[in-house]
């Protein structure tokens, strides 16, 4: 049987935390949904002695332990229940706002410990899956810029809002690590959320653009070699050393396949041609086909997928079956026709 994907336990507890000081999220509610994870929260952060699920006693810090996925996708959709985006924006982004010691993982203390915000981002980037192993970012340097895309693995179905949480907390920890405010020269939205433009403008006081459905922004890259206050050499290895021990521990999320959902999922139109896939991932097709069949999937299954995911993100947006059809990546009209045949409830 495939064992569940586990999330960071200190930042499941913190956005249980978050959810009931916002009067999202009731005692009542949660142990409904699992007695055993209001157990763990009623513990608090200072008991290090139980993980959820309570199966045995267990001696690791909270900052190592692990809790099921399926948990904190539950506690995102508790704050997606409320009526209206503006509100789920606004509650987003004051979340990843507040940044409390006591709540940081193994992770965010390892970064805090980096020489510089570069390195920090460097080390956090590679390591996310020690935090959370379905959210994925991005980093591509474009001449003096640095571009940080910020992405949830699509089938787990996180709500439009978490990215938003994500780039929250990312300009509040550049602040909290350099003790400077540095803005992002630009961010790019996704385009449902261009009738809020006004409310994001304020939030992230930077000049705004709203297309596809990713969240990136953009940093002038000099302004990310600034040097971080609480570096540390000898904490920053020993962290690493105990990070890495961690890493290693965890089911390998770094598959063939995920990397491709990953680069479809960031330019579709571009990655649709598998030659450019082939590029990126430094492989053959036929190591590309070979590897892809262990994880028994293939990359026109891949392909269809995103395209189906991206095709239902537009639900209801008004946009041309010629704009469609060059969005997802096809040469040619009719092959965009015969998609839409494939897709259930679609009229085409």
């Amino acid at each position: 049987m495939k064992s569940r994907a586990k999330v960071s336990t200190v930042a499941v507890l913190d956005l249980i935390d978050h959810l009931i000081d916002r009067q999202l999220l009731d005692e009542n509610t949660l142990a409904n949904h699992s007695l055993s994870l209001y157990q763990r929260y009623k513990k608090g952060f200072g008991d290090s002695s139980t993980q959820e699920p309570i199966q045995e006693p267990i001696q690791e810090p909270i900052q190592e332990q692990r809790i099921d996925e399926h948990h904190f996708i539950w506690l995102w959709h508790q704050l997606d229940a409320v009526d209206s985006l503006s509100e789920k924006i606004r509650h987003a982004w004051d979340i990843g706002r507040i940044i409390r010691p006591h709540a940081n993982g193994i992770l965010a203390h390892w970064i805090s410990h980096c020489d510089t915000l570069n390195e920090a981002l460097t080390v956090f980037t590679h390591n996310i899956k020690l935090m959370n192993p379905s959210e994925l970012w991005s980093v591509e340097h474009n001449q003096s810029t640095l571009l940080i895309t910020l992405d949830f693995q699509q089938e787990k179905h996180y709500p439009l809002i978490a990215p938003i949480r994500s780039a929250s907390a990312l300009l509040s920890w550049i602040a909290y690590l350099s003790g400077k405010s540095i803005r992002p020269c630009q961010v790019i939205l996704p385009a449902k959320l261009k009738p809020f433009q006004a409310q994001l403008d304020a939030l992230l006081l930077c000049p705004t653009q709203y297309q596809g459905r990713l969240l990136t922004l953009v940093f002038h890259e000099q302004d990310l070699q600034t040097a971080i206050r609480f570096s540390n050499p000898y904490l920053k290895t020993m962290l690493k050393q105990k990070a890495t021990r961690l890493s290693e521990a965890l089911p390998n999320q770094n598959t063939i396949s995920n990397n491709i959902n990953t680069l479809l999922a960031n330019d579709l139109p571009y990655y649709s041609c598998i030659e450019h896939c082939c590029k990126a991932l430094n492989m053959s097709r036929s190591t590309l086909f070979r590897k892809l069949k262990l994880e028994q999937t293939t990359y026109t299954h891949l392909l269809e997928q995103a395209r189906i995911n991206q095709f239902q993100q537009w639900s209801g947006d008004n946009h041309s079956k010629i704009d469609m059809s060059e969005k997802l990546g096809f040469s040619d009209i009719s092959s965009f026709y015969k998609f839409l045949k494939k897709i259930p409830d679609n009229p085409g």
